[in-house]
């Protein structure tokens, strides 16, 4: 299925366009809280996967990830609303890359009611949840065990993001796996260019979890060594835990109310293969469908777009070379990595 947002075939939007920008940025990643740390880490070409500590690894295909080291703790006590004991690591990232983003659009005039939420995990809050499971077959059950059940659907942290925030409008979840964030952020910019809301807290956190790590050692995708998505020589992914949230606002309102503009939403494109549990079509098929409707809505053409990305991660078995993914933004046959 494709779903692409073309302003040019909605009559809701086409009477009055409604242009969407980014003027808020956040981010918790193994390179540190921050968005500055991130891209830092980045410009130093500095790796960030190292041996992951904060749960058991025995029996799992690797022993390393991009594990968030320490952080402060976010103002909002989450906790205190279900009288709950333990936080949850996925809740605790997204407001802290929330805050940051928040802080940096400086939209505090604009009427709760005009902000919404749209927020995107692949397991919410499972680790709160194999914590749960662990202590139940140990028999070291805590009093309050049952109450942090509650922190585990994704709409869980959607929730804690609004009421953290005080964010009044539209407010909803996101669930589709490695994809959820972005697909926030499409349904964000979508909310506002209908004039659903005027801003929305957009993006996607998830922890690291003992699932995660037994799911893809089931699929043999884990590398023992930091992921190289790009070499010939690659022998698997690595996972990472983190958030990164977004602001985005209508244009004419976030330049009255004077906060930067960073970036502007032209547009996106959705898609499924439906062809395999795990692997992607061999031709990139569901990928290319995806990338030609995001051109489409954003109106330009594959010659005028400046970047591209794409994924890599795993071991040709599972995943294609990304010049496969990549072929439709060119026109040219794919060719294979030397």
């Amino acid at each position: 299925m494709t779903d692409v947002h073309d302003r040019a075939v909605r009559p809701d939007t086409a009477a009055r366009p409604r242009t969407v920008v980014v003027c808020g940025v956040g981010a918790v990643t193994a390179q540190g809280e921050g968005a500055a740390a991130l891209w830092e880490g980045i410009r130093a070409g500095h790796s960030a996967i190292g041996p992951v500590t904060g749960m058991p690894m025995d029996g799992y295909g690797t022993a390393i990830g991009g594990e968030v080291p320490p952080l402060s703790r976010p103002a909002y006590d989450y906790l205190a609303a279900f009288g709950g004991s333990e936080r949850e690591p996925a809740v605790d990232f997204a407001l802290t890359a929330a805050a940051e983003a928040l802080r940096q659009a400086g939209l505090a005039e604009l009427p709760a009611e005009r902000w919404g939420v749209a927020f995107g995990s692949c397991n919410g809050g499972l680790r709160s949840a194999e914590k749960l499971a662990r202590r139940s077959r140990e028999g070291t059950t805590l009093p309050d065990d049952a109450l942090h059940y509650l922190l585990v659907p994704p709409q869980a942290i959607a929730e804690a993001l609004s009421a953290a925030f005080a964010l009044k409008g539209p407010a909803l979840s996101v669930n589709t796996a490695c994809a959820s964030g972005a697909h926030a952020i499409a349904h964000a910019a979508e909310a506002i260019a209908a004039g659903r809301a005027d801003a929305m807290l957009a993006g996607g956190s998830d922890a690291f979890t003992e699932t995660a790590f037994a799911g893809f050692t089931s699929l043999q995708s884990l590398s023992a060594k930091p992921a190289a998505p790009y070499s010939k020589d690659r022998d698997g992914l690595s996972l990472g835990e983190g958030a990164g949230m977004l602001v985005l606002a209508e244009e004419s309102v976030a330049r009255a109310a004077g906060a930067p503009v960073l970036a502007e939403v032209l547009g996106y494109g959705l898609s499924a293969d439906g062809y395999h549990a795990t692997a992607p079509h061999p031709e990139g098929e569901g990928a290319a469908r995806a990338i030609r409707g995001a051109l489409k809505a954003a109106g330009i053409t594959p010659g005028t777009s400046a970047t591209s990305t794409a994924t890599a991660p795993a071991p040709p078995r599972t995943t294609p070379p990304s010049p496969t993914r990549c072929a439709p933004r060119s026109a040219r046959p794919p060719r294979r990595p030397p």
